[in-house]
């Protein structure tokens, strides 16, 4: 393979090489096992042309956080170790994310962290978690298969009402009025402003509750433990992690860019696959760039 390689690189042209590959975990270089295939390919070889296991070429899975502002892998795996509640969403951390869960999740449920699991499933993370932090702290959200959406939207939604949003990031880093990106054939959903956003998405938690199967005093008890401010009057932080439960379904752009609107809303867009900065009617982390919001409604519910 060297010498085929050096090769086309001396003889043809760069652009003539092409690499198919396997990747978990940001440009061939989050990952242990794949570390050094990432330093071979982009470093030495300087390979321009890539696709990775499950796709045509190196391009997002999750494209309604890009379109939003928001990057893949966009935090640090210390954040688990000191939030106050991890958002599990379609996630199996302890099967695939050993190392995450073993050495940062767990020490943080040993410092308080709560978790909130939404799985159709219940699942050996569910009972692990339930070991270090106690049952008590990890309700899970056992929705119905394919209703996502609509709990996002009614946690939004209650948390908007509440007051319990991050107003100066929301005002400083997130897009300001009315539409961004209007909903086309490439964009299932309106992106633009928070109050695009909460006006497109509203939802009550006991419709949600109907469509999800999950009980109401469950939403609100999530929409709480996510964004509800600290006796002290303190923000709450929390982490998201969401996987391939909701970024290999039918209706991943709308979904995730839902759940982008949560961290949005609360100044918290860390998120384990990707991120966002406008609203979906989604945002994005930085004060440079302004975000949308994902205008994205439930699937029983139509905008006029």
């Amino acid at each position: 393979m060297a010498r085929v390689t050096a090769r086309v690189i001396d003889k043809e042209n760069d652009d003539d090489l092409f690499v198919s590959m396997f990747d978990h975990g940001g440009s061939a270089g989050g990952y242990e096992n794949i570390w050094d295939t990432g330093k071979l390919y982009f470093g030495s070889m300087k390979v321009k042309h890539c696709r990775i296991h499950n796709r045509p070429a190196y391009n997002a899975k999750v494209q309604s956080s890009r379109d939003m502002g928001v990057d893949e892998l966009n935090y640090g795996y210390g954040d688990y170790e000191v939030t106050d509640t991890n958002f599990l969403v379609g996630a199996n951390p302890i099967e695939t994310q050993t190392n995450l869960f073993l050495n940062h999740m767990m020490p943080g449920m040993r410092n308080g962290a709560r978790v909130l699991v939404v799985d159709p499933r219940r699942t050996v993370t569910i009972n692990a978690c339930e070991e270090v932090a106690g049952a008590e702290n990890v309700p899970q959200l056992q929705i119905n298969s394919g209703t996502d959406l609509a709990l996002f939207n009614a946690l939004f939604t209650h948390i908007s009402d509440q007051g319990w949003v991050d107003a100066d990031f929301i005002a400083k880093s997130t897009f300001v009025d009315g539409i961004a990106v209007s909903e086309d054939e490439a964009h299932p959903a309106n992106l633009g402003s928070f109050e695009a956003a909460r006006e497109a998405c509203r939802i009550s938690t006991a419709e949600a509750a109907e469509i999800s199967g999950v009980a109401e005093a469950d939403i609100v008890k999530a929409a709480e433990w996510i964004a509800r401010p600290k006796d002290d009057g303190s923000r709450r932080n929390y982490v998201t992690a969401f996987e391939k439960g909701i970024i290999w379904v039918n209706d991943n752009y709308r979904t995730i860019g839902a759940l982008l609107n949560i961290a949005l809303a609360t100044g918290n867009p860390d998120a384990k696959a990707a991120a966002a900065v406008v609203w979906a009617a989604t945002r994005k982390a930085t004060t440079a760039r302004r975000m949308p919001m994902s205008a994205a409604l439930p699937p029983t519910l139509t905008s006029s």
